[in-house]
């Protein structure tokens, strides 16, 4: 006998997973996201979001580097890097606070752990061990991504 059932179990929650989700939800099923990192995936939390934070600054660094071209004199800029890391943590914690929030907001349970899709039998949430807990749904989908690309060599 399963500890929960759900209608739709989603493994992951970054971009696909937290959107599968939210949808799922609101179309009346009962959901639930397990995660093993932190809410938003690796995108959200380590790679593509705080990339695009930190090229902002390389943005705003290069616009005022160019003031002169609009008759705007500015003295040389300066790069405060904990103030770029403050401003990328801040963008993380704004984006990962909006996904919880809108996981409260539709109902959607977030599990800890990890999750694994198994034929005809319940999906597993939590530690990869036999004592982990079970989780049955009738609509699993998987949305953990890549932890490489393709033939790219890098880790």
């Amino acid at each position: 006998m399963p500890e929960s059932s759900y209608d739709c179990l989603v493994i992951g929650s970054g971009p696909g997973g937290y959107v599968a989700a939210i949808r799922a939800a609101q179309l009346g099923m009962n959901t639930a996201v397990v995660e093993k990192d932190a809410v938003g995936g690796r995108c959200l939390n380590y790679a593509c979001i705080p990339a695009k934070a930190v090229l902002r600054v390389a943005d705003v660094l290069s616009e005022i580097r160019e003031a002169g071209e609009f008759g705007i004199k500015v003295s040389a800029p300066e790069i405060d890097y904990r103030g770029v890391v403050a401003r990328r943590r801040k963008v993380v914690s704004t984006l990962t606070g909006g996904v919880s929030g809108l996981f409260k907001k539709n109902g959607i349970t977030l599990i800890e752990g990890s999750g694994v899709a198994r034929r005809r039998r319940p999906g597993r949430g939590g530690r990869s061990d036999r004592s982990a807990p079970r989780r049955s749904c009738w609509r699993p989908a998987q949305s953990s991504g890549r932890s490489r690309a393709p033939n790219s060599g890098v880790g």
